[in-house]
């Protein structure tokens, strides 16, 4: 089984230093070079960052489908939509 994760529970886990569940869960877990570099590089020295770059059980890949990509990110600007017209009713 692959696991991919965003930034959320890899931000999240190493704030309460228990970033290794997912490894104990998991075994390994793949990330995409973007969340990589939204943890590790524009999060510097923020709660997370050192230890996604020092955990070797965390693969980085770079997304090959770039269409998938544009899909799911205008699926989630619906979502968005459609969350702030529930907000306002």
């Amino acid at each position: 089984m692959i696991v991919v994760a965003n930034s959320t529970p890899l931000i999240a886990l190493s704030k309460v230093g228990k970033l290794d569940l997912l490894k104990e869960i998991f075994g390994e877990i793949v990330i995409p070079q973007g969340v990589y570099d939204e943890v590790v590089v524009q999060g510097a020295g923020r709660p997370g960052a050192g230890r996604v770059r020092k955990a070797v059980w965390i693969r980085t890949e770079r997304v090959r489908n770039k269409a998938m990509i544009d899909f799911l990110l205008n699926d989630w600007i619906g979502e968005r939509r459609r969350y702030s017209f529930w907000q306002r009713s």
